[in-house]
């Protein structure tokens, strides 16, 4: 476990850093007996998370195949230097399981399974400190990522956008793609299963004193994936069980605040989306419950929001 993100596959996460050649690690199956697993929990002691793999050049060439990738937590960008502290006030959190720096990633019989990205609600007083949380099994950034998933099954994977703290205007954190988080270029999902998978809105914060108010909760979008731009085939797959659960507003004694918004249980997409002979079963998107106002005089607004 690394307390400080490093980029030189010396601690924490395995970094692929060459351009100079494709990479492939190849495993002996992703299920059964035989199954080869990749297990990061042991990079999680204390405060310190952090992901399974990270992909740091947008050049890179990497196929995963027969693997298993499994508990993976983040709380950073994977910048160097960065902490890997959840409380820590640092950048964005992406990629809970892979986190693809713009190159080109294939996942062939692979199953991505319970990871995690982290984020954080707002910890100073009325000041915006909210850092998101963006794909909770693989994040794939810029906009000329490619990402193809054949025959795999990413599953329990959760995007979790982090707690407002308890005072006036303690707004939560939103949440992104809980398997898939991506962002653009080309997106090919084929033959695959995408389950139980969620991204969560953190819950605002309580305002406990007199004319404050509590915090927003925070959005989600995409229990299955998020889709940010560029062009995006789903074939052959299903996405079944996943959810997009916005965050409950918190309570104040001069106003409440609004729940967090929610959008697409399965898919959120912004992009170019085609979808064939594919299962969309038991999905959900909802909204958070906005926040209550209350008081023991009459000052301030009391208003609750929807």
């Amino acid at each position: 476990a690394n307390a400080n993100q490093e980029n030189g596959a010396l601690t924490g996460d395995l970094d692929i850093t060459t351009t100079l050649h494709p990479v492939t690690i190849v495993g002996g199956g992703s299920s059964g007996p035989s199954a080869s697993i990749i297990d990061a929990s042991g990079l999680t002691s204390g405060t310190m998370r952090d992901r399974v793999f990270q992909i740091t050049a947008a050049g890179a060439n990497v196929t995963f195949q027969d693997l298993v990738i499994q508990d993976g937590k983040a709380a950073d960008n994977g910048t160097a230097g960065a902490s890997t502290n959840p409380t820590a006030q640092n950048n964005t959190r992406y990629g809970g399981g892979i986190l693809n720096n713009g190159g080109a990633v294939t996942l062939d019989n692979v199953k991505l399974q319970s990871c995690q990205v982290l984020g954080k609600g707002d910890s100073v007083v009325n000041d915006h400190t909210t850092l998101d949380a963006n794909g909770g099994g693989l994040a794939s950034l810029s906009g000329t990522g490619t990402v193809i998933i054949t025959d795999s099954i990413l599953t329990g994977n959760a995007a979790l956008g982090g707690n407002g703290g308890n005072f006036n205007n303690g707004n939560a954190s939103s949440a992104q793609g809980g398997s898939i988080y991506f962002e653009g270029g080309t997106l090919n999902i084929n033959g695959s299963k995408i389950l139980l998978s969620n991204a969560t809105g953190g819950v605002g914060g309580n305002g406990p004193g007199n004319q404050q108010n509590g915090g927003g909760g925070g959005s989600a979008r995409g229990g299955g994936a998020w889709i940010g731009g560029g062009t995006a085939t789903i074939n052959n797959s299903t996405f079944e069980s996943c959810a997009a659960t916005g965050g409950n507003a918190g309570t104040g004694q001069n106003g409440g605040n609004f729940g967090g918004e929610t959008g697409g249980g399965a898919v959120y997409s912004l992009g170019t989306l085609t979808v064939t002979n594919s299962t969309f079963d038991q999905n959900s998107a909802t909204g958070g419950r906005g926040g209550d106002a209350f008081g023991p005089d009459c000052f301030g607004g009391h208003i609750a929001l929807d």
